[in-house]
């Protein structure tokens, strides 16, 4: 994975992961070197990086199957839920929850899907 600048935001890094998968990684490779490798390269591994107990919980929640579809991250109608330490800043499970408040129903499923350092 390559650069932490800050400067693509959420979608730079997840366009990243895509044009690993066309470079001839699997998704599944394309996510583990963006999430565990990318920590481990850091040395931030006890931190982030993988799902765990005690970890920072930064996750993405995707109404898809990366593993099938890879695409699938850069669709922000298709983001269900982002945490950022462990706290929710964006994607429409916050949208539907703000809008419960205000009465309007519920929808969506999704598939969760582990971001990294």
């Amino acid at each position: 994975m390559g650069s932490d600048s800050g400067e693509h935001g959420i979608g730079g890094s997840l366009g990243e992961i895509e044009q690993m998968v066309k470079a001839g990684m699997t998704p599944a490779e394309a996510l583990r070197a963006s999430t565990g490798v990318a920590a481990e390269c850091l040395r931030a591994a006890d931190t982030v990086g993988t799902l765990e107990a005690g970890k920072e919980a930064d996750l993405l929640v995707i109404d898809g199957n990366p593993l099938q579809d890879i695409s699938v991250l850069q669709r922000a109608e298709r983001r269900l839920l982002v945490l950022q330490a462990g706290q929710p800043v964006g994607g429409a499970w916050l949208s539907q929850r703000r809008a419960n408040l205000l009465g309007a129903p519920r929808t969506g499923n999704g598939v969760l899907v582990g971001v990294g350092a």
